[in-house]
C-alpha cells in the first residue's frame, strides 16, 4: 500500500525534538515539476488557478499527513494567492493548528483561514502582545534574522510538537537555510512548466523513495539534526 504516513517512531521523535531542542519537528513539503518548479508565475490577486502538480492519490496521502501533525504553516503570499483552508477535508482526522506568517497583516478577514472552523496562530508585526479574535490568537514577532526560531519558540510553548511547512518557497527556503528543519517530503511530479518559481534546494538522506502514480515522492532526513536525537 503507497503511504506517506509519518512512521512508528515519529511521536518519539517529535517529543524528543520538543525536549532537547525546545522547538516542534519540522516537516517540509512541496511538490515539484520534473524541471524544478513549484508554481508558475503568478502575482497576487492574479485570477489564475495554481496549475495542477500532485495527483488525486498524492493529494489524499497530503491530507492524511496534515491529520497527523500538531500544526501546518504557510507564508503570507502563498495565503494571498491560493486563499488555502489547510484542512484535512479529503482524510478522516483532527485539522492541525493553522499558522501563518503575515508581516503586515495583508490577507483579508475573509479568506477561509479566519473562518474560525479551526484553531488559528497568526504571527505578525502589526498586531498587539495578547490579541484574540474569536478562534484566532494573533502573536508579536520581529520578523528578522532571528523569526524562524523565534516563531518554533512560541509554538513550542503552546505545546505543539510537530509542525508541516507546506511553503510556499520563500518560508521553505528560510527553513532551509536556518537548518530548522527534520525531515522534508517532496514530491516530482511528470509535469513540466519550462518556467515558474523555482523549488528549494535542499540535500538529505533519502530514507524513502518512492513511485505513486505519475509522481517520485521522496522523504529526506536532516542528518545533522538526526544524529542528536
Amino acid at each position: 500500500i503507497h503511504t506517506l504516513s509519518l512512521h512508528y517512531g515519529r511521536l518519539n521523535k517529535e517529543f524528543f525534538t520538543a525536549q532537547t531542542k525546545g522547538r516542534p519537528y519540522i516537516y517540509l513539503k512541496w511538490a515539484q515539476t520534473s524541471d524544478g518548479f513549484i508554481d508558475k508565475k503568478r502575482r497576487e490577486g492574479d485570477p489564475v488557478e495554481p496549475t495542477p502538480i500532485s495527483n488525486e492519490l498524492t493529494k489524499l496521502l497530503v491530507h492524511q499527513l496534515r491529520s497527523q501533525v500538531g500544526a501546518i504553516m504557510i507564508g503570507t503570499n502563498t495565503a494571498l494567492k491560493d486563499n488555502p483552508s489547510l484542512t484535512t477535508r479529503l482524510w478522516y482526522g483532527q485539522n492541525p493548528v493553522r499558522v501563518v506568517l503575515d508581516r503586515n497583516r495583508r490577507i483579508p478577514e475573509n479568506y477561509d483561514l479566519f473562518n474560525n472552523k479551526v484553531k488559528t496562530i497568526v504571527f505578525s508585526e502589526k498586531v498587539q502582545s495578547g490579541l484574540q479574535v474569536d478562534n484566532i490568537t494573533y502573536i508579536p514577532l520581529a520578523f528578522d534574522d532571528s523569526l524562524i526560531p523565534s516563531m518554533l519558540k512560541e509554538l513550542n510553548k503552546r505545546k505543539i510538537n510537530s509542525v508541516l511547512v507546506e511553503g510556499g518557497a520563500m518560508l521553505l527556503k528560510s527553513f532551509i537555510e536556518s537548518n530548522c528543519w527534520d525531515e522534508a517530503l517532496i514530491e516530482i511530479s511528470d509535469t513540466r512548466f519550462v518556467e515558474g518559481v523555482k523549488a528549494p534546494l535542499i540535500t538529505g538522506n533519502v530514507i524513502k523513495n518512492e513511485r505513486i502514480m505519475f509522481s517520485q515522492t521522496l522523504r529526506l532526513e536532516n542528518v545533522e539534526n538526526y544524529k542528536i536525537l
